[in-house]
């Protein structure tokens, strides 16, 4: 256990960045957000790191509508499954145009990015869905 910093390296900062998360939760939940880590920088005396607040239901209804405009077929929320894995749609980005999709494999909650395109091919197209007597699933 480290009782003080002197110098920070990445040992340092993994140590004592989930701590500071952990910290800042109790105050994000008072008022409805939540607050993820998202990266960072250091030297040897001086660490500079991102936390990211959300306020989930806006963001969630911005997002699709967001999303839509650049052709996402989904909201916000959408799971689909491929080769065994369960993913589950949870932000948009604009700013990232070859990889504006953010997910979350359901497994093992790794974050991922990818192109609208990708869930796009798990959305059951209800006009062409059951043609030829097929059944929708």
């Amino acid at each position: 256990m480290i009782n003080k910093v002197t110098s920070f390296d990445r040992s340092i900062c993994n140590l004592i960045g989930p701590e500071i998360l952990e910290a800042i939760k109790p105050v994000a939940e008072k008022y409805g957000l939540k607050v993820t880590q998202k990266g960072g920088t250091y030297a040897t005396y001086k660490w500079t790191t991102k936390f990211e607040l959300v306020a989930p239901e806006g963001a969630a209804e911005n997002d699709s509508k967001t999303a839509r405009m650049f052709g996402a077929k989904f909201d916000v929320g959408f799971e689909f499954r491929d080769k065994g894995q369960t993913y589950r749609v949870t932000g948009f980005n604009p700013k990232r145009p070859k990889n504006d999709i953010e997910l979350i494999r359901v497994s093992d909650g790794a974050l991922l990015k990818c192109n609208h395109s990708y869930p796009n091919k798990f959305v059951v197209e209800w006009s062409t869905a059951g043609k030829n007597g097929g059944d929708i699933v």
